[in-house]
C-alpha cells in the first residue's frame, strides 16, 4: 500500500524570472520498496519542467518506518514523462539529502549529470555519501532537487507524471526508525517532569501526615 500527502504546486522562482519550482511533497509506505525496485510513487497530475525549472521532491515513510541499506551500491529518483515520452539527453544538476540517516555516511555534494532516455534521473552512488564502504545505511526519508540545464532534442520543456525511489545494495529492508535526538530530548525532558511532579506530591503527603 502507498499512502499519500501529496502536494504540488508550481511556485516562482523570483520575480522577474522565468524558472519555475515544482514540489512535490509525499508520504510513502516503506515496505514498497525493494531492492532496486519501486512503484510509480506518485498519483497527481503531470507538471512540465522546462529548461531553467527545479523539480524538488520530499519524501516521507511512514511514521515508524526506516528504510535500510546494506552495503548501499546507489540511491535515487527515477522521473518518467507523460505518455510514451522520446528518447533524449536531460542535462541537470542534482542534490540529494536524507532525513533520519543512520550509518557511517553523509549528504551527497550536488552535481551535475545527464540522463539518456525518455525521463531522467537523479541518483548517487555509495562513494559519494558513504564514509565506511563497509558501513549499511537507513533512512526515514530523502528529497532530491534537479534543475533542468537543457534537453538534446531542442525543446524547452517536457511534461512528466511518474515517480519513483531507487536503493539497490546487497539487500533493503524496513526496520524501526530510530528517533531524532529532538525526539529523545521531548521524552527525557516529559520524563524529569514526571518524576518532579511525583517528588513533589510525595513531599506533601509527608507533611500533611
Amino acid at each position: 500500500m502507498i499512502r499519500f500527502a501529496m502536494a504540488a504546486a508550481v511556485l516562482a522562482a523570483s520575480a522577474g524570472a522565468q524558472a519555475n519550482t515544482v514540489v512535490i511533497n509525499q508520504v510513502v509506505d516503506a515496505t514498497t520498496i525493494g531492492n532496486g525496485t519501486s512503484p510509480y510513487l506518485y498519483s497527481g497530475p503531470p507538471f512540465t519542467l522546462a529548461v531553467g525549472d527545479t523539480l524538488d521532491v520530499n519524501l516521507s515513510f511512514l511514521p515508524g518506518q526506516a528504510l535500510l541499506i546494506e552495503s548501499p551500491f546507489v540511491v535515487g529518483l527515477g522521473v518518467q514523462p507523460s505518455g510514451p515520452g522520446i528518447s533524449i539527453t536531460t542535462q541537470l544538476f542534482g542534490s540529494m539529502a536524507f532525513a533520519g540517516l543512520q550509518g557511517a555516511a553523509h549528504d551527497p555534494t550536488p552535481r551535475a549529470s545527464h540522463s539518456d532516455g525518455n525521463g531522467f534521473g537523479v541518483d548517487f552512488f555509495h562513494y559519494e555519501f558513504l564514509d565506511d564502504p563497509t558501513s549499511n545505511i537507513s533512512f526515514t526519508g530523502v528529497q532530491f532537487s534537479a534543475t533542468i540545464l537543457s534537453y538534446s532534442d531542442g525543446s524547452t520543456e517536457q511534461a512528466y507524471d511518474r515517480l519513483y525511489l531507487f536503493g539497490q545494495g546487497d539487500s533493503v529492508s524496513v526496520v524501526a526508525a530510530v528517533p531524532e535526538p529532538a525526539s529523545w530530548l521531548i521524552v527525557f525532558t516529559g520524563l524529569a517532569a514526571l518524576a518532579g511532579v511525583s517528588r513533589t506530591r510525595r513531599k506533601k503527603v509527608a507533611a500533611g501526615a
